[in-house]
């Protein structure tokens, strides 16, 4: 499937999965869930697809609306595209990629000194909205049949760039 494909899935999930969280956890946890779903618009599993130089729908509208934002999210994003392979276990399965992406998002946060300005249930929504997302994402690439199990692991050379470069021999 294509990126408008995967985004359109997950803008129609929006209110569904809105009014389900809001019947089971309240208005909070339902407003959560709807982010989410609207959120995985923009943090695709696609989103590891930087580093081969292709970006999805919703970066090509970041960066032509708003550039700035646009190339400075690509720049915080490219450590991801290099560490984790595109359509395998850590990038597409749900649950283990949604994490992968929001602990990334957390690093982030933490190297800023920033700390997460969202209220619990309302976080705890929106992660279950990107992970519905996820879901139908994966789902709409084949899910389990065309899912490339384990071939393509984290490359730990894409690390390199947060080492201290050695030159010289040592003594």
């Amino acid at each position: 499937m294509n990126g408008k494909a995967h985004a359109l899935a997950s803008l129609s999930a929006a209110i569904p999965s809105g009014l389900i969280g809001a019947a089971m956890g309240g208005p909070v946890v339902g407003l959560g869930m709807a982010a989410g779903c609207l959120i995985g618009v923009l943090l695709t599993c696609d989103i590891d697809q930087i580093d081969d130089g292709t970006i999805h729908t919703a970066e090509k509208w970041f960066i032509r609306y708003v550039p700035v934002l646009g190339y400075l999210w690509l720049a915080l994003w490219d450590p991801y595209a290099r560490c984790v392979r595109h359509r395998n276990l850590l990038s597409h399965f749900p649950l283990l990629a949604t994490g992968g992406r929001v602990g990334y998002v957390y690093l982030w946060l933490r190297v800023f000194k920033l700390s997460w300005p969202l209220p619990p249930e309302l976080t705890i929504g929106m992660i279950a909205g990107l992970t519905i997302s996820d879901i139908l994402h994966w789902v709409m690439d084949g899910g389990p049949v065309r899912f490339k199990w384990g071939r393509k692991k984290i490359d730990v050379r894409c690390l390199q760039f947060l080492l201290p470069s050695v030159s010289g021999s040592r003594a």
